[in-house]
């Protein structure tokens, strides 16, 4: 078999060479290839693609009968494209076999050997999931890949099975390091690569988006979700939007930093020396009187009030903002004079 001539071409001349000799190819050819094709006559395509490590008469003719797989020419490397003059693979033809076929009017064969790209992306891939299970993580893009060795790839052969595999790979929980062997199938052998870097999982966080100032409600439009590596937050910091929406901040929070659970509160509904509302309710019946708060608290705090007509201090729990209700048995029954239905 003979090895076809390739032409030193990147990637965007190759494409456009094949677009335009198929196209002249195509030209030249239509009208010497219609009467031989109705007669059945092997005819030479203009190009072809293949996907084996030989070229045979059924690639490059049309109506190849029963020596279709009876290889001519080796192919050029995976991913590239080649030519071979046209009466070159004619000759190899009636050489092995076939009497009957004609070029068609087809001066040169663009030959192109399919492949398949593999990317970083998919090295990434293989890595994530390897650790992912190693976890136990459901949801193997939660962990972080970044590369300080990745050498340059080479394309895969089109009828691999497994086109890329991860060999083996030592990663380290604690630092997060790894260094791993990646094999491509290149159809007639294999290359291996060596690749290191970081791998980190990573968990999503429940972080400010601007700063938040003490005691100030919380609302959704306050907060945003990002990705943590799972070393940067533990159990102490808040994970989920819920945990955290209608929260105060005991502290003032800067933006894009983890929240732990003991910087929040629930939101003060009584301040300390504001005018309140004092409820007593029995059965039927609903009194109200005016007070001072005493002291600050969230909402189910007990909190000391003085009624602002009989001067005495009654304690309740905080029921709303700006309401404190008296628990019975605690204090005396307020008086008519000193409280409104």
């Amino acid at each position: 078999m003979t090895h076809l001539a390739l032409r030193p071409l990147t990637a965007a001349i190759l494409r456009l060479t094949l677009v335009v000799a198929c196209a002249a190819a195509f030209v030249v050819a239509v009208k010497h290839s219609a009467s031989a094709e109705e007669l059945g006559r092997p005819t030479l395509r203009p190009a072809v693609t293949v996907r084996g490590d030989v070229v045979t008469i059924g690639d490059f003719f049309t109506n190849p009968g029963r020596l279709a797989d009876t290889p001519l020419f080796r192919p050029p490397d995976l991913g590239e494209v080649g030519t071979v003059d046209a009466w070159s693979v004619l000759d190899a033809a009636h050489a092995a076999g076939l009497a009957n076929g004609t070029t068609g009017g087809v001066r040169e064969v663009v030959v192109t050997r399919a492949s398949i790209a593999v990317t970083p992306d998919q090295i990434t891939a293989l890595i994530s999931r390897a650790i992912g299970d190693r976890l136990a993580i459901k949801a193997p893009n939660t962990v972080s890949v970044t590369y300080t060795r990745l050498p340059e790839l080479v394309d895969a052969d089109a009828g691999a099975v497994d086109p890329v595999r991860l060999s083996s790979l030592d990663w380290s929980r604690t630092s997060g390091r790894f260094n791993g062997v990646v094999i491509i199938d290149r159809g007639s052998h294999e290359r291996r690569f060596s690749v290191s870097g970081t791998a980190l999982e990573m968990v999503d966080v429940v972080v400010p988006q601007r700063s938040l100032a003490k005691d100030a409600v919380i609302s959704r439009g306050d907060l945003e979700i990002i990705r943590l590596a799972r070393g940067q937050v533990d159990e102490r910091n808040a994970m989920t939007l819920e945990e955290v929406i209608g929260m105060a901040p005991r502290r003032s929070l800067r933006p894009g930093q983890p929240i732990g659970k003991s910087d929040l509160a629930q939101p003060l509904l009584v301040r300390r020396g504001e005018a309140v509302t004092v409820v007593y309710q029995v059965p039927g019946l609903t009194l109200t009187a005016r007070g001072q708060a005493l002291e600050s608290g969230a909402e189910g705090d007990m909190v000391n009030v003085l009624n602002s007509q009989s001067r005495r201090i009654v304690r309740g729990s905080v029921i709303a903002r700006g309401k404190v209700q008296i628990i019975t048995g605690q204090q005396s029954v307020i008086k008519l004079s000193e409280a409104s239905r």
